[in-house]
């Protein structure tokens, strides 16, 4: 690195920079800067907050609250925070939303996605990922429903895997989810869904 660029770095005012970042990201993101900030002040609580639980037995955990979001703007948080314009692009013809009980949904889902074991929970997938569901979970806050896809004969997560894998370790009755509009048929023939909100 050439001492001219190495000059201009130190120059640089490193809050004026981070600022400058975040604006950036927040651009990439379709939000408005205070959004992307307030956001991640909001995931950084959650980090913190869910170190206290990783790992831990579910007899442990706080208690759950599934506070499912149905809205169409928050459709996009399906798939683990993808931007609302990349969703659209992704899903033009939009996502259906239907439920089932968990029990009978485990029996379809691929074992790739699903948890048998209280080990599994913290073993498959994230665990930091789970532990940050699950501080989101016990405050209460809007939660969007996975989004399933039909891999084979089989269901998969294309977002949501750990919501899922919280619901099933608490016991949860029913579990809603997406579908793509387009592969509502392609599911029907895999999984027992009814079409709507749980009652």
């Amino acid at each position: 690195m050439g001492s001219d660029f190495k000059q201009l770095l130190a120059s640089i005012d490193k809050d004026q920079l981070a600022k400058i970042i975040d604006r950036q990201n927040a651009q990439s993101c379709g939000l408005a800067l205070e959004e992307y900030e307030a956001l991640m002040a909001y995931n950084k609580s959650l980090q913190e907050e869910g170190a206290l639980y990783l790992g831990k037995p579910v007899s442990d955990w706080p208690s759950l609250v599934f506070n499912w979001d149905y809205s169409q703007a928050g459709q996009h948080f399906a798939m683990d925070g993808v931007p609302e314009h990349a969703m659209l692009e992704m899903y033009p013809n939009g996502l259906r939303l239907g439920h089932m009980p968990l029990c009978e949904f485990d029996q379809n889902l691929a074992r790739y996605c699903r948890r048998n074991t209280e080990k599994e929970l913290w073993s498959h997938g994230s665990d930091w990922r789970l532990a940050q569901v699950i501080a989101h979970l016990r405050r209460g806050m809007p939660m969007t429903p996975p989004l399933v896809i039909r891999v084979k004969d089989e269901a998969f997560f294309s977002g949501g895997n750990h919501r899922y894998a919280a619901a099933k370790a608490v016991g949860l009755a029913v579990i809603p989810f997406y579908v793509n509009e387009d592969d509502v048929s392609e599911i029907e023939e895999i999984l027992d869904v009814t079409w709507g909100q749980p009652r």
